[in-house]
């Protein structure tokens, strides 16, 4: 069963959307309604969503603005737009921020519910897929015993002695390695800290499943960029990455940084779906083929995400700490924002944020939210909706629904 949002300032929307939908016969446990694209988030942050229906304007934060966030942090969850605005320009740029579909209102019904369907029928599509293909792995090793990976660890063994050779190897596997630049990542998983539970991994196949699955994160962490993947000996996943010759030579400061970053990116997204700690080698950027050898043993040498680093990070999430205690009644507030104050992506952050402090990002926020609130509640005759506004949400309603949500029992409740 799946949880939808309807986003609109239209209280009327909301409610009519909801209450179609809910009386349909579609999968659908809850439809949960937000007034504004803060009250979205919050939302998001909370539930699990399944499928967000949008307005494009909104007081506060419009849906083109709650879409950018998405995409930043929960980029796996659908986006249709259903808005008034049928100009060619808000439909590209909702497409352009991974909107699934754009309807005009007044939106007939039956397509409504064709389009929920169809994106909930395909988010459950992914779900299984997903769930089988792991399931395929547990009990296989042909992920890990498979030619393609064979001539990939060959190529970065330092076995082949001539050019041809690469080449050769390139036209069995049908790979295409052209360079001229590469660098190699080398990701070490850490088993003994694997597990929902944080329990050690002891058994073959699970870490096969592990390893199977950390290659698909990487995969998709490295989507924009040129790169091929594979499984090494062990507990290592390597990953080879190729820059074109003018991308380079133009950009070289930049990609050096930004390679820093996907490791970094990959540590957070194996430790997020997986729960495993991991450490990632990064090589400088060398030109050739014939380089890699030499790459992989650098890459293997180095840790570009070590507990060397630990201090720094420590540094980097008490900056972040100050800067929510100074803005957490902003109603504009976004991790984004968060995120631009401490030069980091809110992904990043995110993680580095859970890992050290041992909550989200937006738990603290909501803490302090939620702390602050009941301060008031307690030693103020203030009323709710002032309180609501003090404390950085826009509507009384939905301060209320976090603040009962948070403390089991509803503001009035808790002022006697």
């Amino acid at each position: 069963m799946h949880t939808i949002l309807v986003v609109d300032d239209e209280a009327i929307v909301c409610q009519g959307i909801r209450e179609f939908l809910e009386k349909s016969d579609l999968p659908i446990e809850q439809v949960l309604t937000a007034s504004n694209g803060y009250e979205a988030l919050d939302y998001l942050r909370m539930e699990n969503v399944d499928l967000v229906l949008t307005d494009i304007q909104m007081d506060g934060m419009n849906g083109i603005v709650l879409m950018e966030s998405i995409l930043s942090e929960n980029p796996d969850v659908p986006v249709v737009v259903i808005s008034a605005h049928d100009e060619f320009d808000y439909a590209q740029k909702c497409i352009r921020l991974g909107a699934r579909d754009y309807l005009i209102k007044p939106v007939l019904l039956s397509q409504l519910i064709e389009v929920v369907n169809k994106e909930l029928t395909r988010r459950s599509e992914k779900y299984k897929l997903r769930a089988e293909d792991s399931l395929k792995l547990k009990f296989s090793m042909t992920g890990v015993s498979s030619l393609r990976t064979y001539f990939l660890n060959e190529m970065i063994s330092g076995s082949l002695a001539h050019a041809d050779d690469y080449r050769f190897i390139c036209e069995q596997i049908d790979v295409t390695l052209s360079g001229p630049y590469y660098s190699v990542f080398v990701t070490e998983l850490q088993w003994e800290r694997a597990g929902i539970e944080g329990e050690a991994i002891m058994l073959l196949r699970d870490r096969n499943l592990l390893k199977y699955a950390a290659v698909n994160i990487i995969e998709e962490t490295l989507t924009n960029w040129d790169a091929i993947s594979f499984y090494s000996y062990g507990n290592k996943v390597v990953t080879i990455l190729q820059l074109e010759w003018d991308d380079y030579e133009t950009n070289k400061a930049d990609n050096i940084s930004k390679l820093n970053m996907v490791g970094k990116t990959i540590v957070q997204n194996i430790g997020q779906y997986l729960n495993m700690e991991a450490i990632v080698g990064i090589s400088p950027i060398q030109m050739g083929l014939q380089a890699l050898p030499d790459s992989y043993r650098k890459a293997s040498e180095a840790t570009k995400w070590s507990p060397s680093m630990i201090d720094h990070d420590r540094a980097i999430v008490q900056q972040t700490i100050a800067y929510i205690r100074a803005e957490f009644r902003n109603q504009e507030l976004k991790i984004q924002d968060i995120a631009d104050h401490v030069y980091l992506s809110p992904n990043y952050l995110s993680f580095l944020f859970k890992r050290i402090a041992n909550e989200t990002v937006w738990e603290y926020v909501t803490r302090l939210r939620m702390e602050e609130a009941k301060h008031l509640l307690l030693n103020t005759s203030k009323k709710r909706y002032e309180i609501a506004d003090e404390v950085g949400y826009e509507s009384p309603e939905h301060f209320s629904r976090v603040f009962k949500r948070y403390y089991g029992e509803s503001p009035n409740a808790v002022r006697g």
